[in-house]
């Protein structure tokens, strides 16, 4: 038996592959309740209940990472990791008074204004972050004390990315790598949200090496396309639940010891280290025991954050099988699948039951998917207020970046010439 044979599950010749057919990938929601009705049985699934995700098994351990928690989403993804893990002692929460209320967690906050339209602007973020930078750098400088990387999880608001912005160029500048949670809302849906978040991507994707940001790309048109039966709101909940537990699980399994390779944090976070692009998430729950991944791995259109046929420069993927191991011909066949890419492998210890992947990809180059939606900016206009709300002057979408300048605006849908 050779040495990669015996750190893997073997698969007898002439024996079929048993690929799983109990699986969620990350955008698919197809076995609804699956882990709590498994609570009566003797190895039940171990998870979260309400997205369906599978909880890596081991210690998890995200005390070494920072988080900044901004607005009702931040709120909301804060409270899942305390739910799967009470190790997260570096975070940071900024919100309004109104979410602040129904915060429970001890958590170091600051109290952001109530802002609404037409104040809801980069600029506004900006002006708040200047005329509070003192004690905002205070409170930062506490959060990236002895780490390496800090995840950001926002609303997708003009002031939030105002905001960010200039508290992501701080903690850059302090040698700590910044990586924000990005949600696409799907196109023609939520158009301030859209349009706001294409503004800033647009803003990090175009400054200097020095002055970029990562960011972690979500497509929640893939999201809403891909679970048509499921509401809105119940949709949003499971998705915030997955992803969250997904993160932990990647920060958890960077700090396990691997049966193959030689891996520590280090290999997680040099995978950000010069990123100029998007980073991607890859990720399957599979709650049977059947061993034979690679039929998943094939085409993995719903199991990454996005889809695209550029080349990812560098990887961390996380492999926890079930009871009957990993196959040495599947090993083989995910390293083929991925042999372009820098990519570290942690192959953990095996499950009681069922088994997972968990990836994350980080590109240099700016995907067709955000190319295609740029295009949404000849479709509106921005229409300049004062302080009385009088339109005072129409924004040029040419010069994007002089938006970051305006005081207070209006986003609108561009009207459609009347047909003669």
């Amino acid at each position: 038996m050779s040495w990669i044979t015996s750190i893997f599950g073997k698969k007898s010749k002439g024996v079929k592959a048993d690929v799983p057919e109990l699986f969620n990938a990350l955008y698919e929601f197809n076995h609804d309740k699956i882990i709590e009705n498994s609570q009566s049985v003797e190895n039940k699934l171990d998870g979260c209940k309400i997205s369906d995700t599978l909880f890596l098994e081991g210690l998890k351990t995200v005390d070494t990472i920072g988080f900044l928690f901004v607005g009702s989403e931040g709120l909301e993804t804060l409270s899942v990791m305390h739910s799967i893990t009470s190790n997260i002692a570096t975070s940071l929460l900024l919100a309004n008074d109104e979410i602040l209320s129904n915060n429970t967690l001890r958590v170091p906050t600051i109290e952001l204004p109530s802002i609404s339209k037409p104040k809801d602007t980069f600029f506004e973020g900006t002006r708040w972050y200047e005329n509070n930078e003192e004690r905002i750098k205070d409170y930062v400088q506490k959060l990236i004390k002895d780490i390496s990387l800090v995840f950001i999880f926002t609303d997708n608001t003009c002031f939030n990315f105002g905001l960010l912005k200039k508290i992501m160029a701080f903690i850059k500048f302090q040698k700590i790598q910044p990586v924000i949670v990005l949600k696409l809302p799907p196109k023609n849906t939520e158009l301030s949200n859209e349009i706001s978040t294409l503004m800033f991507i647009h803003s990090i994707s175009q400054a200097k090496e020095e002055e970029s940001f990562s960011y972690l790309l979500l497509d929640e048109e893939l999201l809403k396309k891909s679970n048509k039966t499921i509401s809105s709101d119940v949709l949003t909940k499971k998705f915030q639940h997955r992803i969250a537990t997904v993160i932990v699980d990647l920060i958890s399994a960077s700090q396990m010891p691997s049966k193959f390779y030689q891996i520590d944090q280090s290999n997680f976070i040099r995978i950000f280290d010069n990123c100029l692009g998007p980073c991607k998430l890859l990720s399957y729950e599979i709650y049977d025991d059947k061993p034979s991944l690679s039929g998943l791995l094939k085409d993995l259109k719903l199991a990454e954050t996005f889809n695209t046929r550029q080349q990812a420069t560098r990887g961390f993927l996380v492999i926890q099988p079930g009871p009957k191991g990993l196959q040495t011909k599947e090993y083989r066949f995910m390293r083929n699948r991925f042999s372009k890419i820098d990519v570290v492998f942690s192959i953990l210890e095996e499950r009681k039951r069922g088994s997972l992947v968990r990836g994350i990809l980080t590109f240099n180059e700016t995907p067709k998917i955000l190319l295609e939606r740029y295009t949404t900016f000849s479709d509106i206009i921005i229409e300049i207020v004062n302080d009385e709300d009088q339109v005072i002057g129409y924004a040029d979408m040419s010069e994007i970046e002089k938006l970051w300048d305006i005081e207070h605006y209006y986003i609108r849908p561009r009207p459609k010439p009347e047909k003669k």
